[in-house]
């Protein structure tokens, strides 16, 4: 395995590579892909060694190459004979293995022996929207290597294009290579369908297993509700999901933001508003807006949905007269609908057994990444493990208080931002001017729920706060005069979760806390 030592510092370009339907070419030949792998690997390694390339690891599915080369000029070398060694060869199974690729150059940010960061995930985008056969590079790469090519080799403009990470958009080029495919389908970019997802200002991390189980859920139901607490990262995770398959949408993918409005009535209209169709006074609202998507093939993401449940009917109407629209829905609470298929959302992966694991770890990887935007220079030592895993802990892998606890680095280090999330909740807060106010802490987010449930609710819940480290239903009536009921009233909103294998019920550390003050304020209001 290559070793922190052996790679390259300073600018670097990356090489992304995957085979294009993989997936089904195990299904169809499992005992011929095998080798077929092997003619893969053996075809990439005769084209990169000889181009000083540094093979660094797989980066997502088995099939996938990620390789570093300190030069451009070598790398689009590389590239282009990988292409070429890949067209001859005379493979194992019934179909040939098309291999899409991506150049990226950046800065390499080396962690815990591996690259992280923005450049890295440039470069993944970058391979997403090619085809099989084909090499696409972004603008850094081609400045560096537009004056020098190697021979048979040109590079065509491709534009503009957003990725599907949500954030900047990329000048794109691609590697035509002579004696090769230079004609391929529109890149898969979300440009290709229409949309209103909002550009994110950073890049998804974390939370790869869920999204790839909301893909496949989103394959096999209409209606997915993806269920957590707020701060759990529902809204960046659907809206990865819809940018991830707006292939197969191609009357739109559109983003609904039900978080400013206050009144089930206004639902129709914002969601009118949302995918552009003007509706007239002269007609029923919602009659006008169901025949428009009767013959839509569609997408359409509710956000934050759960201080308007009793209008979620609406969505019943909509997958009822329009066959071909799906649905996602973020929310804390769930909307009990036929046909619901429910993905919850649990605190992100807080513990490894070594350091080359914590890097793969989905809580490091957060904190990591808030960190390097609160200060560029912050690296993360081996002696930083054991805090951070203390925040982790403490957190209870809310992304929320991953985020807000690594913006603390530029003032204070690992090991002391972990001894303050352990003495005050009220730590893990932010003063950006744009954050929402319910967001703007983990008091404020847990205070927005609390303030959803009605009196009863508030009081079994409150009463529930007493037990750590979970509890059974038996303990619950006996502490609590909570029903069976009642607990499913709490499990559908999010903040206590049952687990089937053990008969016992968990509530976060951190919104334990939260409902544990609000009992005690109680008590002093009674004294």
């Amino acid at each position: 395995m290559t070793t922190e030592s052996t790679l390259p510092d300073g600018i670097v370009t990356f090489l992304f590579t995957d085979v294009e339907g993989s997936t089904r070419l195990w299904e169809e030949a499992p005992d011929t892909m095998m080798e077929a792998l092997r003619q893969h690997d053996d075809a990439i390694d005769g084209a990169v060694d000889p181009h000083n390339g540094v093979s660094v690891k797989p980066r997502g599915e088995g099939d996938s190459r990620f390789i570093v080369f300190e030069n451009a000029h070598d790398a689009i070398a590389a590239a282009a004979e990988m292409q070429r060694r890949l067209a001859a060869v005379d493979w194992a199974t019934d179909r040939p293995l098309y291999v899409r690729a991506s150049l990226h150059t950046g800065a390499a940010d080396l962690q815990l022996g591996d690259y992280y960061g923005s450049a890295v995930n440039r470069a993944a985008r970058l391979r997403g929207v090619a085809h099989g056969r084909q090499t696409v590079l972004s603008r850094a790469t081609w400045e560096l290597v537009q004056d020098r090519l190697p021979e048979g080799v040109t590079i065509r403009d491709m534009g503009e294009h957003a990725l599907k990470d949500l954030t900047r958009p990329e000048h794109v080029y691609q590697l035509d290579v002579e004696g090769l495919p230079h004609s391929f389908p529109p890149l898969r970019s979300l440009d290709a369908t229409p949309n209103n997802l909002p550009q994110q200002l950073t890049d998804f991390v974390g939370r790869q297993s869920e999204l790839a189980e909301a893909k496949r859920l989103l394959g096999e139901t209409r209606l997915l509700t993806i269920l957590a607490q707020g701060g759990a990262g529902k809204t960046r995770l659907a809206m990865q999901a819809a940018a991830d398959i707006t292939a197969g949408y191609p009357d739109g993918v559109f983003f609904i933001s039900l978080a400013e409005i206050s009144s089930t009535e206004d639902i129709i209209q914002t969601i009118a508003e949302s995918i552009g169709v003007a509706l007239s006074s002269d007609e029923a609202l919602q009659d006008q807006l169901l025949t428009y998507l009767t013959n839509k093939t569609q997408l359409l993401l509710f956000d934050n949905f759960e201080h308007l449940i009793e209008g979620a009917s609406i969505v019943t109407e909509i997958l009822m007269a329009a066959p071909n629209v799906t649905v996602i829905a973020t929310t804390r609470s769930k909307l009990n609908l036929t046909g619901e298929v429910v993905l919850s959302l649990a605190g992100l992966e807080t513990s490894w057994e070594t350091a080359e694991e914590a890097l793969q770890t989905s809580g490091v990887r957060l904190f990591l990444d808030a960190a390097k935007r609160s200060d560029p220079a912050f690296t993360l030592d081996n002696e930083d493990l054991g805090p951070l895993a203390e925040i982790l802990e403490a957190t209870g892998g809310m992304p929320l208080g991953i985020l807000l606890a690594a913006a603390w680095v530029d003032m204070l280090p690992v090991g002391e931002i972990a001894s303050e999330i352990a003495k005050n909740l009220d730590f893990l807060e932010t003063e950006m001017g744009d954050v929402p106010d319910r967001q703007r802490s983990v008091r404020a987010v847990f205070e927005y729920s609390w303030n959803l449930l009605g009196d009863d609710e508030r009081t079994i819940f409150a009463a529930l706060s007493v037990f750590r480290g979970g509890f059974t239903r038996e303990a619950a009536t006996v502490v609590a005069d909570a029903s069976l009921r009642n607990l499913a009233t709490l499990v559908n909103k999010s903040l206590i979760s049952p687990s089937p294998d053990t008969g016992r019920y968990a509530v976060h550390e951190l919104l334990r806390q939260y409902a544990e003050s609000e009992l005690k304020a109680d008590e002093s209001r009674c004294l």
